[in-house]
């Protein structure tokens, strides 16, 4: 059973132009209604993306959550709401980010390496009431998002029980800084940076410094380099 006009009127929204173009012409020319959505601007909402989408009435709508400054997560957890199925293509090799945007409401996430041929098929999937993802496949990608969120959560709380200046020390770590550089930026002594780093080991739970960076990394915290221009 093949899709039926209604539904395989499709909007693309992909902040990278050349690759919506190229999948506007390549569904256009498969029997596809396909419109294809600019990108939002620096200053758009999440909201004002979601109506501009449901003017455009899609049965289905193709979706990098790579939106710049719009939290596409947002959009797709407000369009799975209003009854659009969203297909999330993406570059992202993150399987945990995968299941996140599934479980905000996603119908399916496949990468952009797909050919034509499996877009289709998905599509036609979709259109059948078929799922594209299995279930065992949803739920493994659902819960390796809900392992990876809940570490986040747990590396962040013992992020907080750093001091500001021991925030300082660990951001200068993660950019590479040496004991000797932050010293010299910072107008102390290099043994009272040991002893600030010696403090940020004891309550991040690690035994080195790359023990300490890593727990910044899981965190997904990536603060910006406070004396770049001192140290350059």
């Amino acid at each position: 059973m093949s899709l039926s006009r209604e539904q395989s009127r499709i909007t693309v929204l992909d902040r990278h132009e050349l690759f919506a173009e190229t999948l506007h012409l390549a569904l256009t020319n498969a029997g596809h209604q396909v419109q294809r959505m600019s990108p939002p601007e620096p200053a758009a909402s999440p909201a004002r993306l979601v109506e501009a989408v449901r003017r455009s009435r899609p049965h289905v709508l193709l979706l990098d959550p790579d939106l710049g400054d719009v939290d596409g997560a947002e959009v797709i957890r407000t369009l799975g709401r209003c009854g659009v199925v969203v297909v999330v293509l993406t570059a992202e090799i993150d399987r945990a980010r995968w299941g996140g945007w599934l479980f905000l409401g996603a119908r399916a996430v496949l990468s952009k390496s797909v050919t034509l041929t499996e877009l289709s098929a998905a599509l036609r999937a979709i259109g059948e009431g078929r799922e594209v993802l299995s279930r065992e496949e949803r739920n493994r990608l659902v819960e390796l998002h809900h392992r990876e969120h809940h570490q986040i959560l747990e590396c962040r709380a013992r992020l907080d029980a750093l001091t500001q200046r021991e925030r300082e020390v660990l951001t200068h770590l993660i950019y590479g800084d040496t004991v000797s550089d932050i010293a010299h930026a910072d107008v102390v002594s290099e043994a009272t940076v040991r002893t600030q780093v010696k403090s940020i080991l004891a309550k991040l739970g690690v035994t080195s410094q790359i023990g300490a960076v890593s727990v910044a990394f899981r965190a997904r915290w990536r603060p910006a380099h406070p004396v770049r221009t001192a140290l350059s």
